[in-house]
């Protein structure tokens, strides 16, 4: 069984959590790390890409937005659908969009844990993009509510190298919500 672990898409933006008309200044990025850098003009690794999904997964441990989203090409598509009890709601979200609700996540999570399974990694003949796809499994209780969110879902997620840089181009999320 693969293990990687990574930000969702989908659990930080609970119902109430939303607010899509909110604005929020963005912070300073973060400086790229070496690794992202380092493989400029060779073929895209597996390694590569799981080394960006766990550092995607510390920096949410910190509730680090900048360091979530520095993996994340500037005109990244991200489209999730999320359904909890019988009702659906669809997003899709720009990268400015995703920080605003991912700032809203953090600041509304009091506990937060998550991981992967069954973890395929494609990467393209010419070696210039890959594309991920897990079922993520996350549970999380928000800050002076009972009870946990538990979260199910089938992402993929599209990397290319961009300006000598390996990131994020596109998400997809399909997750089910339950409270327990």
């Amino acid at each position: 069984m693969n293990r990687v672990y990574r930000a969702s898409l989908v659990l930080l933006m609970l119902p109430g959590a939303i607010v899509p008309d909110a604005l929020f200044t963005p912070a300073t990025a973060h400086q790229v790390p070496a690794f992202i850098k380092e493989f400029s003009g060779s073929r895209i690794r597996e390694s590569d890409i799981r080394k960006i999904l766990n550092a995607m997964e510390a920096a949410a441990n910190r509730k680090d937005v900048d360091g979530i989203l520095k993996y994340m090409a500037p005109n990244i598509t991200i489209k999730i659908t999320v359904q909890l009890g019988a009702g659906a709601q669809q997003l899709s979200l720009s990268r400015e969009q995703y920080r605003q609700y991912l700032q809203q996540g953090f600041a509304t999570t009091e506990r937060r844990s998550g991981n992967y399974t069954n973890l395929k990694i494609q990467v393209a003949p010419n070696g210039q993009t890959a594309t991920a796809t897990y079922t993520l499994r996350e549970e999380a209780t928000l800050k002076g509510q009972p009870g946990t969110f538990v979260s199910t879902s089938q992402e993929t997620v599209k990397f290319a190298r961009i300006k000598g840089q390996l990131l994020e181009t596109a998400a997809t999320s399909n997750a089910m919500i339950e409270v327990k």
